[in-house]
C-alpha cells in the first residue's frame, strides 16, 4: 500500500513538473532562445507553445533545414519539433541533379576511401532518393551529408540498407565450420571423468 501511495505520488510531482514547465513564461523564454540561436537564418521563425516547437520560414538549402533542426532538438525542455520549413535556392533541373548527386557520391567516395556500395539515386522534383547498402551507419550518414549538400537538393528520402561487405560476411567461418575447428583444436579435458560421460 506504501509502494502504491508513493508512485502515485512520484506521478503527480512529475505532472505537476512538466505543467509548470510548460507555462507561458518558459515557452516564451524558450522560443527567445532559440531565436536567438537561428538567428543567422533570417528567414526561419520558430514558435513554442506547450513545448511544442514549431519552425516555419525558408532556408537556401536542404543542408541548411536539417542543421536547423539538429539545433533545436538540443532543447530538452521540449517535447515535440515540427519542421515546416522548405527550401529554397537555385532551381535545378532533374536530370543535372542526378548528374551532380552521383558524382558528388562517387568522388567523395573516392576522397575519403570509404566503400558506400551500390547505390541507386532517383531525382523528381529536387527530391533526391537513394538506395542500395551501406558498410554501417556512419557510412549511410556520410552518404546522405553529401546528398543533402548538394545544391539544388529539396528533400532527401533514405532508402539505404545497412549491411555487413559480401567481402567481410565470406571471410567469417560458417557455424558448422566453427562446431569443427572446436572439436578439433579443443585443448582435450584432464581431470575427472564426468559421470554421464562413462
Amino acid at each position: 500500500m506504501i509502494r502504491k501511495t508513493a508512485l502515485f505520488g512520484l506521478s503527480v510531482m512529475l505532472a505537476a513538473a512538466t505543467a509548470l514547465a510548460c507555462t507561458g513564461p518558459a515557452n516564451l523564454a524558450l522560443q527567445a532562445a532559440i531565436s536567438k540561436e537561428l538567428a543567422k537564418h533570417k528567414n526561419v521563425s520558430v514558435e513554442v507553445d506547450d513545448c511544442v516547437a514549431t519552425l516555419t520560414g525558408e532556408v537556401d538549402s536542404y543542408k541548411d533545414k536539417l542543421d536547423i533542426e539538429r539545433q533545436v532538438r538540443k532543447h530538452h525542455d521540449l517535447t515535440s519539433v515540427f519542421v515546416k520549413v522548405t527550401v529554397g535556392g537555385p532551381i535545378v533541373d532533374d536530370a543535372k541533379l542526378l548528374e551532380t548527386v552521383t558524382a558528388e557520391l562517387t568522388h567523395d567516395r573516392n576522397t575519403k576511401g570509404d566503400i558506400f556500395g551500390d547505390f541507386s539515386v532517383g531525382v523528381v522534383d529536387g527530391a533526391v532518393t537513394v538506395i542500395g547498402f551501406a558498410r554501417n551507419p556512419m557510412v549511410r550518414d556520410d552518404a546522405l551529408e553529401v546528398v543533402a549538400a548538394t545544391k539544388g537538393v529539396k528533400d532527401v528520402i533514405d532508402n539505404i540498407r545497412v549491411d555487413e561487405l559480401p567481402e567481410v560476411q565470406a571471410m567469417l567461418p560458417s557455424r558448422t565450420n566453427c562446431s569443427i575447428m572446436s572439436a578439433i583444436y579443443a585443448p582435450p579435458y584432464v581431470g575427472p571423468t564426468i559421470p554421464w560421460q562413462q
